[in-house]
């Protein structure tokens, strides 16, 4: 199972053993023959309702985490919200998934797990023109989006001034002469005109250390905070629906389905 990815049985296997649910129970009155073919129907739509509350389960994590992306980080974007999705149970395997999408699961991972995280897109596209892999932060001469992201445009314009960079050109890697204790960064030279120079050097990037970081999204303590809770809700509502299905006792009798102490 990948890291992103949450089995929901495994989930729900330890929430219902900790409740102690009880094992349906059934009480009939007169009429056996019918009231016995009765209870077989309705016993053969358990793995159908159970696979329906799995999926629900699954949609609505699914959704619930998008509200939590946005208590646990600043702004985030929207394709970081789109991150979520789930894979629907059968009545064979009664399993069904929460997960996070490939591309977001690049950078969510290690919010969840901790540690180092691996080179962003623009950060390896810079490498081949740096000739180094390295690791960076904006600086003050460049504009981000509301989101406080490098735009597309901006790296391309990085880009296409380290590809052009030499005695006179825009863009320079390194620490700026005449400033010893600047960082090392990819840094823009002055406008000139003419002999004019107009401005002063500002940086574009920063060069950092590999980042680590600490735990900030509980992407499975979240789902065993509340899965137990939509299951049994989900549950409910499908056992309901699915036992309506069922052809009923042709004769006068009285059926009672408890289950955790409801009836229905």
């Amino acid at each position: 199972m990948h890291l992103g990815e949450l089995e929901l049985r495994t989930i729900l296997m330890k929430y219902l053993a900790a409740e102690r649910l009880e094992r349906f129970k059934v009480q009939i009155a007169s009429n056996t023959h019918d009231a016995a073919r009765y209870v077989g129907d309705v016993g053969r739509q358990v793995p159908f309702a159970t696979a329906v509350a799995l999926t629900r389960t699954a949609k609505r994590l699914s959704e619930m985490y998008v509200a939590e992306v946005d208590r646990v980080f600043d702004k985030p974007v929207a394709f970081t919200r789109r991150g979520f999705g789930f894979s629907p149970a059968t009545k064979a395997t009664l399993t069904s998934k929460v997960l996070i999408k490939s591309k977001q699961a690049k950078y969510l991972l290690p919010q969840i797990t901790g540690g180092r995280r691996g080179l962003k897109s623009f950060e390896k596209r810079l490498g081949g023109e740096t000739g180094a892999t390295d690791y960076w932060v904006p600086g003050q001469g460049v504009r981000l989006t509301a989101a406080g992201n490098l735009s597309l445009s901006e790296i391309k314009s990085i880009a296409a001034g380290l590809r052009k960079s030499g005695k006179y050109g825009e863009v320079f890697v390194g620490v700026p002469r005449g400033h010893a204790n600047a960082p090392f960064g990819i840094w823009a030279r002055p406008k000139t005109t003419g002999r004019r120079v107009r401005g002063a050097i500002k940086p574009l990037l920063i060069r950092i250390q590999t980042p680590n970081y600490s735990k900030r999204f509980d992407f499975h303590g979240f789902a065993e905070k509340h899965a137990g809770r939509i299951f049994d809700e989900e549950f409910s509502r499908a056992w309901r629906d699915a036992v309506r299905k069922v052809r009923p006792i042709t004769r006068r009798v009285k059926v009672i389905w408890a289950h955790r102490g409801k009836s229905f």
